[in-house]
Order: C-alpha cells, then structure tokens, then sequence
C-alpha cells in the first residue's frame, strides 16, 4: 500500500512538471533589450528593444533584420542605411547622422529595400548627399524602395541632395518617405519637412522626386503632408509635392494603379532646365488611379514644361483616372493640371484660386481634351471654404489660425479657436475633437423628451433631450402607435391602433403573411381599416370577440394553412361607387380563397353593396378552393345591381365554390340575412 501511495505522488509530480512545461511554451519571451552596436549588429529574427542612444556610424549596415524593432524613442546616430533589407517591424525610433549616395544604388537612411515590412513612428534627420551616375537611383529619408510594407506615422526632416545625375532606367524616384513603392505598399499619416534636391550631370537620366514618394505603382499614399522644398533641374524627371510619378505604362493586371487621398502639399516645387518634363503640387505624371481630397498651398514653377496646382501631366488615354474633391491655392501655370486626354475620366468639385493660375485655364491639353475634368475657379479663401466644407462627407475644417484661413483637413486643427464644453471636457469648436479631458464624462439628461417625430400607426416617429451640462443631444425612437411585440409568436390585438397597426405591417412586410393574430377584446374601427393585401396563410382567433366598423373585405386573398375562427364581424362594405365591372368578386372575410383553408365559429354581420356585370359573390367567401367552412353565419344584407353580364355565382356562405379536384366542406352553417338583387334580367347566366 505505501508503495502505491509513493507512485501516485511520483505520477503527481510528473504530471505538474509537464504542465509547467507546456505553460512556459505558450508565455512569448521578453524583448530583447540592446544598448550597444555590438548588440545592434548582432539582431536577427526576434524581438529587440533600444534602451539608450546607439552610436552606429563606425558599425556599417546589417544586412537582413527580420525581427520587431521598438526604438522606445531612442535615436541611432549612422554613417550608412541602418537596415540593407528590412522585412520585420520598425517603431519608434530616430534615425540621425550623414549618409554619402553614390553609383548605381537603392539608399534608404532606415533601409534601402522593405518587403512586407512595417515601419512606424520613425523619424529621419539624416542628410543624404552624393552623386550617382549608374542604371538606377532610388533613395529616401527612410525607405529607399518598398514592396508590400506599410509606412505609418513617420517623417522626414533631413536633406538630400542629389548631384551630377545620369541614369538610363524611368522608374528612378527620389522621396522624403520613400523613394521606390510597388506591390500594394501604403504610405499612410507621413510628413516630409526636409528639402530634396536634384541636378543633373547630362540630359539623358529619367526619374521621379516626390516630398513624400518618388516613384509609385500598385500603391496608395494617405493622409501624408510635404512641407520640405522641392527642387530639380535634372532632364526628363518629374518633380512633385507628395509624388513624383506613376508607371507609364498600363499593366493588364492592374498592377500600376495609384491611389492619392486627403495629402497636402505646402512646398514649393521647382523644376528648371528642363528637357520637357513635369511639375505638379500633387503628383507630377499620373497614369491610372485616383487623387481625391487633396490640396495644394505651394509654389509650382516649371521654366519649360507643364505644371499644375494638383498635376503636372495625366496621360488618361485609357481612362480608369479618378481627379475629384481637391483644391489649389498655390501659385502655378494651370489651376490643376496638363491632361494629355482624358477619356473615360470621373472629375468633379475641384476648385482653384483663379489669381494663383497664371494662363487663367484649370486645364492645359494637348487637343485631345473632351471636358470630362472638371473644376472650378474661386474668387477667394471665403468661396473656396464654402465650396470645399459643402461635399459630401467633407474631411475639411476651417481653422483660422491654419493655412491663412483656407480650409485644412480636420486632422490638421490646432484647436486653438473656442471650446464647446461637454461633460467629457471641452470640445474644439472647428472640429469637434475633444481637447481635454476634465469633464465628468457622464451626461446629465432631464426625464422629459421633445417628441421631433410624431408616430403613427404605419410609422414610428422620434424625440431627443439634450444633455443640462454640455448641450449633447441623444435621440430615441416612438414606435408607431399601436405597435405590438409577439409573445410565444402570436400577436395579442386588444385596441384599434393595434389593428391598424398589425394591417398596415402585414400589407408592408414588416409582419409575416404567416403570422399568429388573438383578438383579445372587442375593437371598433373609427374609420375602418384598409383590406390585408398579401396572400394571407396565418391564423386568426377572435377568441369570442367582435370586430365593428370594418369598411373593407377582410382579405384580398387568403392561402394554403389559412384559419379564421371564434369571430364576430360588424361593418358596411360598399363597392356600388367603383366603376362597373371593376370589383368582380365580393365577401366579408375573403375574395379569393386558395384550397387549404378553415374557417370555423364565425359570425359576418357585414352589409355589402356592388354593382358589377359578371360577379362571384359571397357572404364570407367569394370564389374558394377546397377548405372547410362550418358552424359560420351569414347575417347581413347583400345588395347586388346588375349592370350586365354572361354569368356570375352569389351564395350566402361562398359565391363560386370550386373543389379543384379536392372536397370542399360547408358544414352547420346558416344564413340568417337577406340578398337583394335588381336588374337580375341582366344577367340571366348568374348562379344563385
């Protein structure tokens, strides 16, 4: 026995070492923390943290980091790009120092190619300068090609500066975030401060300088700024405030498309000598995508070629280009831009300052223009404002201590107008941005509402009340009157708003046609209620009570499983005002009644009057299938005028009873009331 007793305690102990294994295997490790650039240079594919400034200027580049990087707001001092490939996770971190561009290269101050990496919250001081004179030059503050990464909340505020260029291949780019950005890379909430500077050493290098991005394909650039002076006198490159240009050639998979959105250039954008290309606030060259949202407050100059306020130069012979919901301010030759052509374009609510275009056109083309762009020209920032805070879904606020008064985006408030207080703390007046947060963050409601909707008994209706401490306002909904919630799925009728109610839903869907209805009380109609639309195949139990005033026939058409039971019907239905011939069938509780129904306990008081040619008319049903009807009365009066006809059927219970190939039982029924019919020579061929 004491053997078993040690084995079990053995078993435990086994068993509890095994579980802390299997925990220690599912805890992630701790990041590892680096403080020197032994350390740095020795980062592989894990998790690192800086825990203090790191002097890399005599440590070179690490070739591959594939891990996750937190800069923990640290800076690393650096002689050469920090990364060669980056393909991990970069945040918060500063890079700073001096990087020398030279040759054939792709140069990033951060890394000189991402593939499917993630850069955030870096910040760039590095001054690039140099000469290249190879096949390709691709270089930036941070990235200096990108493909398939993500670039978040980052800026660039050193220089580059770019001498004695000459280059053979066309998708060059030099840019304050990246130079180079393919495969669905997104450069989203960056800001370029610094300045990017080119020239050239002879007239055959081709490229793209963007504030933001050089040179972009399959990407999309958002929410991004440049306020870093823009400057190229190099041949055939173009030169633009968030971006330099586009793939000029359209791919078959789409892969070239560029999407611009809510950006904003406030740098001046130069182009000198030049060898006929382009200059644009925005974008430079575009080819295929979309710019939308988007403002430029710049200088464009070109000394010999195109520029524009939002574009330098589209090429949309092959449409598939969105320019929409931007605006320029910025001094330039065109308003927004030089189109090539513009086929199958989608343009609308540009705006430019009419004084800042010099040739007075919104448009420069090359003849081929159809008037699809479209823009309009401003007096002053009072028009513009008005034009821009009007779209729908507008990102604009106008922040008097912003942009000389003309419209920013909301994101760009300084918050420095009135506050609104609230009772979460005081809101920006322009923007609605709370500020501060010294409120109590509860509301303080009064118990009354303000009724904004009535309901009725087909709608509901509204209220508001707004809050004693800031003004905030919070709505309720009415529900229409009469509205009722199934218990066990059976809809409970005890007034006349919640008949109407259950009519008008049933005839607008909101009600199934299948539904459960009890009547739970005796209900006079007012003013009657409309005829139940939708082929009915629900159940109605009066449950012994009555229904007076009703002024139309029950059910337009009633469906297989259809029950009406347990009911007293009082009313005047009168079709002899309708047009002849127009209502050819007549009944109490249903016009037309397909086979499958049961009709049981009822009681029709309702008197109806029609005149009609040929008619099949009933006092609880007009034209049936197979069904059941029994221990039902018929009790009011039937007027039926003749007008004309080759037939027709009247019964007490049911005008035309049609088996269809199923037996049909009318059974303990009575008819109790009184038929008049006149002018029944008419009609010889009628069944009574």
């Amino acid at each position: 026995m004491k053997s078993r007793h040690i084995l079990s305690m053995l078993l435990a102990v086994v068993l509890v070492i095994a579980t802390l294994s299997l925990v220690s295997f599912s805890v992630s490790a701790a990041a590892t923390e680096i403080a020197s650039a032994e350390a740095f240079m020795a980062m592989t594919d894990g998790e690192y943290k800086l825990t203090q400034n790191i002097d890399l200027t005599e440590a070179g580049t690490l070739a591959s980091f594939k891990g996750t990087l937190d800069g923990g707001g640290y800076t690393v001092t650096v002689s050469a790009p920090v990364f060669g490939e980056l393909s991990g996770t970069v945040k918060n971190l500063t890079v700073a120092g001096e990087i020398a561009i030279s040759g054939t290269t792709t140069v990033g101050a951060l890394a000189n190619t991402a593939n499917g990496a993630t850069v955030e919250g870096v910040t760039s001081t590095v001054t690039m300068t140099g000469s290249a004179n190879g096949d390709y030059l691709r270089a930036s503050g941070i990235i200096g090609t990108a493909n398939a990464t993500t670039v978040k909340g980052s800026t660039f505020s050193g220089s580059i500066n770019v001498s004695a260029l000459e280059h053979k291949e066309n998708d060059n780019g030099i840019g304050g975030i990246a130079g180079h950005i393919s495969q669905g890379s997104l450069i989203t909430d960056c800001v370029n401060t610094g300045s990017i500077a080119t020239s050239a050493k002879a007239k055959s290098n081709r490229g793209a300088q963007g504030g933001i991005v050089g040179f972009a394909q399959g990407s999309t650039i958002t929410r991004c700024v440049n306020k870093g002076a823009l400057s190229s006198d190099a041949s055939s490159f173009c030169v633009g405030g968030i971006l330099g240009r586009t793939q000029p050639t359209v791919q078959s998979d789409n892969s070239h498309i560029v999407h611009i959105s809510y950006c904003a250039n406030y740098g001046s954008v130069t182009k000198t000598n030049s060898g006929g290309e382009l200059a644009g606030g925005i974008a430079a060259y575009y080819r295929q995508g979309s710019v939308k949202y988007s403002y430029n407050v710049g200088t464009i100059s070109n000394s010999n070629g195109q520029c524009g306020g939002i574009f330098g130069y589209i090429n949309a012979e092959k449409g598939g280009i969105e320019i929409s919901y931007n605006y320029n301010i910025g001094s330039c030759k065109h308003g927004i831009g030089f189109a090539k052509n513009d086929n199958s374009v989608t343009s609308q609510d540009n705006y430019y300052l009419a004084s800042a275009a010099s040739d007075g056109t919104p448009f420069g083309s090359d003849g081929n223009f159809k008037g699809n762009f479209k823009a309009t020209a401003v007096a002053d920032a009072a028009a513009l404002n008005a034009a821009v805070l009007a779209l729908s879904e507008t990102p604009f606020v106008v922040d008097p201590a912003s942009n000389n008064g003309y419209a920013v985006f909301s994101w760009q408030c300084t918050h420095s107008g009135d506050k609104t207080p609230s009772c979460e703390g005081n809101k920006c007046a322009i923007c609605g941005v709370l500020v501060d947060n010294n409120g109590t963050g509860e509301h303080s409601y009064p118990d009354e509402w303000t009724t904004i909707d009535e309901a009725t008994v087909t709608a509901d209706g509204s209220a508001e009340r707004s809050c004693t401490g800031c003004g905030n306002t919070e709505t309720k909904v009415l529900d229409a009157l009469g509205k009722i919630t199934p218990t066990d799925g059976v809809y409970a009728v005890s007034t006349e708003d919640q008949m109407l109610w259950l009519v008008a839903g049933i005839n607008n869907g909101s009600v199934a046609a299948n539904a459960s209805i009890a009547i739970k009380e005796d209900i006079t109609l007012t003013n009657g209620m409309d005829m139940i639309t939708p082929t009915f195949k629900g159940t109605v139990d009066g449950e012994g009570h009555t229904v007076s005033g009703l002024t139309n026939t029950l059910f337009k058409r009633t469906g297989d499983g259809f029950t009406l039971k347990n009911l007293t019907m009082n009313g005047d239905i009168d079709y002899s005002a309708l047009a002849n011939d127009s209502q050819r069938t007549t009944a109490s509780v249903t016009l037309y009644a397909e086979a499958g129904y049961t009709i049981e306990n009822v009681v029709s008081n309702v008197n109806i009057k029609v005149s009609a040619t040929d008619l099949n008319a009933g006092g609880i049903m007009g034209f049936a299938n197979a069904g059941t009807v029994k221990n039902t009365t018929y009790a009011g009066e039937y007027t039926i005028n003749w007008t004309a006809g080759k037939g027709g059927a009247v019964g007490a219970i049911v005008g035309w009873l049609n088996d269809n190939g199923a037996k049909a039982y009318i059974t303990d029924c009575a008819f109790t009331g009184e038929f008049t019919l006149t002018n029944s020579e008419k009609n010889d061929n009628a069944l009574y």
